[in-house]
């Protein structure tokens, strides 16, 4: 698994990226691991808690997801065809709606970290890995790194990847229903998807990187609102 390791996160492990293709069934335990540290930030109720538990989450996973959340909105908020929306998304600079949709993905994150009991980030975190995958087994990707992935993405692997993620739903769930319910948000992969297709004519990289974004974010406001009605 140290080939997922080292494509998806930033931890430094020598990796294959044709063999990290071949083990992306995997993909949701390695939300497992990038979750360890934020969770463990939160348990631990120091100062700054949601703060550095975020922050610690970025460090592990790097910012290449949220610059496609960035890429995303920008794309989206461009008017004309799907042309030009796609020369938006894939421009350096980062516009207006690039910007608002990372102050409000960030803000939902924080204060959502500062009300959920500290295992929801390992659910946060399976949640959306699993919405990559279900955004990977997409046939629709336009050229690019996504396109690379979905391609190994065969359907033995989904449904694989399909049984790790219940199972680890499960166990989470028997400590605590309110990460069932969290499992609300894998609703976002397929408006994702859709949105992708209605704007770009296709999926790419900065939309699979969207998902993963605003279904974690999304994971948290809903284990942090459950936990809140529950209590």
């Amino acid at each position: 698994m140290k080939d997922l390791i080292s494509f998806f996160t930033r931890i430094p492990v020598n990796g294959d990226i044709y063999k990290a293709r071949q083990e992306i069934a995997l993909l949701p335990l390695i939300g497992l691991i990038t979750a360890f540290i934020p969770a463990a930030i939160l348990y631990a109720n120091i100062p700054f808690k949601s703060f550095l538990s975020l922050l610690s989450l970025y460090l592990i996973i790097g910012i290449i997801h949220i610059d496609g959340l960035a890429d995303f909105f920008d794309g989206l908020a461009t008017k004309g065809g799907a042309q030009r929306k796609i020369r938006a998304m894939k421009g350096v600079e980062v516009g207006t709606a690039g910007v608002l949709s990372i102050v409000l993905i960030i803000a939902v994150q924080l204060q959502a970290l500062e009300a959920i009991p500290f295992m929801g980030v390992f659910a946060a975190e399976v949640n959306s890995k699993m919405s990559m995958l279900l955004m990977l087994s997409n046939r629709d990707f336009m050229d690019g790194m996504g396109k690379f992935f979905a391609e190994g993405l065969s359907r033995s692997r989904l449904v694989l990847s399909s049984i790790i993620y219940m199972a680890v739903i499960v166990f989470l769930s028997m400590i605590d229903r309110v990460y069932l319910l969290s499992t609300l948000a894998m609703i976002t992969p397929y408006i994702v998807a859709g949105e992708s297709r209605k704007n770009f004519g296709g999926i790419n990289g900065d939309c699979v990187g969207a998902c993963a974004e605003i279904t974690r974010a999304l994971s948290l406001f809903i284990i942090a609102a459950s936990a809140w009605f529950l209590k």
